[in-house]
């Protein structure tokens, strides 16, 4: 099974579904939760982390708790 890491990862790169491509800088939790092994407390921290600015790329990702641990 794909870390949630890799899952946002590929979503972000080559597309998060049938709607196509999944910006991680406009998603919102809803949709984070779509995507397999994010859950609704982990749609919200990665959502809480880009509202605080701490997620400029991909690899700021593993600061979020859940997803670096």
């Amino acid at each position: 099974r794909p870390s949630a890491l890799e899952v946002l990862r590929a979503a972000s790169e080559r597309g998060g579904g049938a709607a196509g491509k999944l910006s991680l800088s406009s998603a919102t939790a809803e949709q984070l939760e779509q995507l397999d092994g994010i859950g609704p407390t982990l749609a919200r921290r990665i959502v809480a982390a880009r509202d605080r600015g701490v997620l400029r790329s991909l690899d700021d990702l593993a600061q979020v708790e859940g997803i670096g641990d």
